[in-house]
C-alpha cells in the first residue's frame, strides 16, 4: 500500500518523531491487514492527547511496551486491563488514563503503582521490534524510540462513523484534518535498517561450484533475530567501475534443494551464479528466514511467485554495504518496480537478466519470469 512518496521518507519520519517528542498523535498504517492505529508515547501524556485518541480514534485504549519490561510488572497474563493505584477517580476520564499511562512508563513493581483490572489494556511488543515481528505495538515502540522517547506507548484502532475499521480514503482525511503525520510500518523498518547495523559477518573461506566456478562465500548473521545469510562472491574492489552484478535471493528451502515440476529456484540460483561467473565479477546474497523457513510454510507456497520483502532488501543492503558495493547492477528478470534502495544508500545502475545460458532453456523458470512481469 502506498501512502507516502518514498522521495519524502526521511521527511515523513521526521514529522512523526517530532510530533511524538511534543506529545502529539501520529497516523500509522499496518500494511498486513490495511489497518490504520492513531498512536502517542506515554510518558507525560496530555489529558488531551487521550481525549484525541477517544474522540478521533473511537477504538479500544490500548498501551504497548516490550515483553521484558510487561514480563517485569507481571502483565504477560491473557486479556489483562490496568489503572493506576493512586491518582485516578473512576478511570475511564481522558485525565484518569492519561494517569494510567504515564504511570505505566515509569513503573517498576506491578502492585505499588498499578491494579487490575482498568481501563487501559496492555498489548505486549517483541522486545527485537519490526525486526523480528511485524505489529502494530512492535511499530508504536520503534517509532518511539527513533523519536528518543521511552519504548512505553499508547495507540488505538482507528474506526469510521459508523464503527467499522476506517479505510484509506479516511486515514488520509483524518491525517490533514488534524494536521499530524501518517506514515506505515514499512517505513519505520527501513528506518531502523538505514541507522542500525543488523548484521555481522561471522567466517569467510573459498567454495568451488561445480560446473561454475569458484566463489569465495562468507556467513552474515542478523544481529536481532540470530539468522544467518550466505553470501557468495567473485572478484574484488566492488566499487570499481563498471558496478558489481548483484543477485539478492530469498530462502526457499524445497526449490532451493530440488529439481523438477514445481521447483525452479534451484536453476535460477546456478543461472545467477553462472550469470556472475561469466562477468567474473560480482555478489550472490542468499537470505534466509528461520521463521518463515518452515517445510509447511514452503509447501503452501510452491508454485507461487513469492515478492522480496522490505527484511531481505534491508539485509541485502547491509551487506553489500559492508563488502563496499554501493552502486550495483542488479541480476533480476522482475520488471516490477524496485524498493527506493537511496535510503539504503545503493545506487542501481542497471537491470541485467539472466535467462541466458544455465536456466534459458527452462520453461519452467521462463514461465516464472512472465509471471513476475505481469
Amino acid at each position: 500500500m502506498q501512502l507516502t512518496n518514498e522521495s519524502n521518507h526521511s521527511d515523513t519520519i521526521k514529522k512523526a518523531t517530532e510530533r511524538l517528542r511534543a506529545g502529539g498523535v501520529v497516523i500509522l498504517c499496518d500494511e498486513e491487514d490495511s489497518s490504520f492505529y492513531l498512536c502517542c508515547k506515554a510518558r507525560g501524556v496530555s489529558s488531551e492527547t487521550v481525549n484525541t485518541l477517544i474522540v478521533q480514534g473511537r477504538g479500544v485504549v490500548c498501551a504497548a511496551l516490550d515483553h521484558s519490561r510487561a514480563e517485569k510488572l507481571r502483565l504477560l497474563r491473557d486479556a489483562i486491563s490496568i489503572e493506576a493505584r493512586t491518582g485516578v477517580t473512576t478511570g475511564i476520564s481522558s485525565a484518569d488514563r492519561a494517569i494510567t499511562l504515564d504511570a505505566l512508563s515509569r513503573a517498576q513493581e506491578f502492585g505499588n503503582e498499578l491494579v487490575t483490572p482498568g481501563h487501559i489494556f496492555p498489548v505486549t511488543a517483541n522486545d527485537g521490534g519490526l525486526l523480528y515481528r511485524v505489529g502494530i505495538a512492535e511499530g508504536v515502540l520503534d517509532l518511539l524510540s527513533l523519536s528518543g522517547e521511552d519504548r512505553v506507548g499508547a495507540f488505538v484502532h482507528l474506526l469510521n462513523e459508523t464503527g467499522e475499521r476506517a479505510g484509506h480514503t479516511e486515514a488520509i482525511a483524518l491525517s490533514e484534518r488534524l494536521q499530524v503525520p501518517l506514515l506505515t510500518l514499512s517505513q519505520i523498518t527501513r528506518e531502523r535498517m538505514i541507522r542500525e547495523n543488523i548484521i555481522e559477518e561471522l567466517s569467510a573461506t573459498r567454495l568451488p561450484v561445480r560446473e561454475i566456478g569458484e566463489f569465495q562465500v562468507r556467513c552474515f548473521r542478523s544481529i536481532h533475530d540470530g539468522a544467518e545469510h550466505l553470501v557468495l562472491t567473485q572478484g574484488g574492489d566492488f566499487q570499481q567501475d563498471p558496478p558489481p552484478i548483484v543477485r539478492v535471493q530469498s530462502e526457499h528451502r524445497l526449490s532451493d534443494l530440488l529439481t523438477g515440476k514445481e521447483f525452479f529456484t534451484h536453476t535460477r540460483n546456478r543461472g545467477a551464479l553462472k550469470r556472475i561467473a561469466e562477468e567474473g565479477r560480482g555478489i550472490f546474497i542468499y537470505v534466509r528466514h528461520p521463521r518463515r523457513g518452515l517445510l509447511t510454510k514452503t509447501v503452501q507456497e510452491l508454485g507461487s511467485v513469492q515478492p522480496m520483502a522490505l527484511r531481505e532488501y534491508g539485509i541485502g543492503c547491509q551487506i553489500l554495504k559492508h563488502l563496499g558495493a554501493t552502486t550495483i547492477r542488479i541480476l533480476t528478470n522482475s520488471t516490477r518496480p524496485l524498493p527506493d534502495l537511496e535510503g539504503f544508500q545503493i545506487q542501481i545502475t542497471e537491470r541485467i537478466s539472466f535467462l541466458s545460458g544455465e536456466g534459458a532453456s527452462c520453461p519452467l523458470l521462463q514461465q516464472r519470469s512472465e509471471e513476475l512481469k505481469q
